[in-house]
């Protein structure tokens, strides 16, 4: 009863080890005492995290540049109706769904940011997490989709810089669906490709000419919260309930969507709520 999750994050095999053994010979003296020791621990970084979550969350967001500081992308004008789609998190759970209905619902053509070993190896990977959904339809009209390498997490997406200038000649819809799912890594495990990730995805929008930003969080913005009613309007402002590093990474990202919205940028941002596979 004396362990929990970040409990046992912030401690190492060592001090589970010496827990062990105080358990065995049945000390509750040294029991108790490495029990507070890790509490102690779990405090420190519970602390740090949240120091650097409301540092990451703060306009303008802490990160390396992608765009050289002599030279940042002017603020490109923004088009009233996008010539194309670019949508991250095609390979996941929800993307092969929302990558489906952008290519049955719209005649755009859609470009996806996927990680692989190269673009052939990235189409690949889109196309297996598709299949299952493909109608005659959607087979027919993959000559729309267009399939870059990428990669959240890397300072400059993975993308190579001829294809971050191609997305920039045309008005983009952005359907920003990428992130790292995982209900038991810490905030700075997840932070390269859920929050930098976002926020440099959102450097460049700023830059390009987007019609909409279209961000999709989560209502674990909330943490494990037993709230009966979430509104859009709320934000989750005092960090309650962000006890897991998942929960942590969506709120700085979803916090940096908005700063950007307050600078020009139109941006929507949408909550799924727990997604599962049916019984």
């Amino acid at each position: 009863e004396g362990l929990d999750g970040p409990m046992l994050q912030s401690c190492d095999c060592g001090e589970l080890l010496a827990l062990a053994t105080a358990l065995e010979r049945g000390a509750a003296a040294a029991i108790s005492a490495r029990l507070e020791r890790m509490r102690a621990r779990a405090r420190e970084a519970r602390d740090a995290d949240q120091a650097l979550m409301a540092a990451d969350a703060a306009p303008p967001p802490r990160m390396p540049p992608t765009l050289p500081a002599a030279a940042p992308a002017a603020r490109a004008p923004r088009p009233q109706a996008a010539e194309r789609i670019l949508l991250t998190g095609a390979t996941g759970f929800l993307g092969p769904h929302l990558l489906a209905a952008l290519l049955e619902e719209t005649a755009l053509p859609v470009t996806v940011i996927a990680r692989g070993a190269d673009d052939d190896d990235a189409r690949r990977r889109v196309l297996a997490a598709l299949s299952g959904l493909a109608s005659g339809r959607i087979a027919a009209e993959r000559g729309r989709l267009d399939v870059l390498r990428g990669d959240l997490a890397r300072p400059d997406l993975g993308l190579a810089p001829a294809a971050r200038e191609s997305l920039g000649a045309a008005p983009l819809a952005i359907y920003h669906n990428g992130a790292l799912v995982d209900y038991v890594q810490t905030y700075r495990a997840l932070r390269p490709a859920n929050v930098l990730g976002t926020g440099r995805l959102l450097e460049l929008a700023e830059g390009w000419p987007v019609s909409g930003f279209h961000h999709v969080s989560s209502t674990f913005i909330f943490g494990w919260t037993r709230r009966p009613v979430l509104r859009e309007t709320d934000g989750n402002a005092g960090m309650a309930g962000l006890d897991f590093g998942y929960s942590q990474s969506k709120w700085v990202a979803e916090r940096l969507v908005a700063a950007a919205r307050g600078r020009g940028l139109p941006c929507a941002i949408y909550r799924p709520s727990l997604i599962g596979m049916p019984a």
